[in-house]
């Protein structure tokens, strides 16, 4: 993959840091749902490399985590567009929040 050559990158990073929740036993399962190759911070680094400025982050993440988000989306060089929580049947709590933001020039 080369740098700044796309116009969206759209990713569904791991949601749970591995220190304040117990991992599930099945390996796979753990490194899709737990940070064990890299942070949140480390997605959106590499997702900011692959985009051209001006370009389009697209993500869904906790919203237990969602200041940490926005604050680390900031740090990296994005603009916050828009933050839509994602409604359970019956309206109940969100679950995600689906997240598009901008990066800056």
């Amino acid at each position: 993959m080369n740098p700044s050559t796309y116009h969206h990158v759209f990713f569904n990073p791991p949601f749970f840091n591995p220190t304040t929740a117990r991992l599930p036993p099945d390996p796979i399962r753990a490194q899709a749902r737990f940070e064990l190759t890299g942070t949140i911070a480390d997605f959106i680094h590499r997702a900011a490399w692959l985009l051209v400025p001006t370009g389009f982050i697209h993500l869904v993440f906790l919203p237990a985590r969602r200041e940490e988000l926005l604050y680390t989306l900031h740090d990296k060089g994005f603009d916050t567009v828009q933050v839509q929580p994602v409604l359970r049947l019956g309206g109940r709590e969100a679950f995600l929040d689906r997240v598009t933001a901008r990066k800056r020039k």
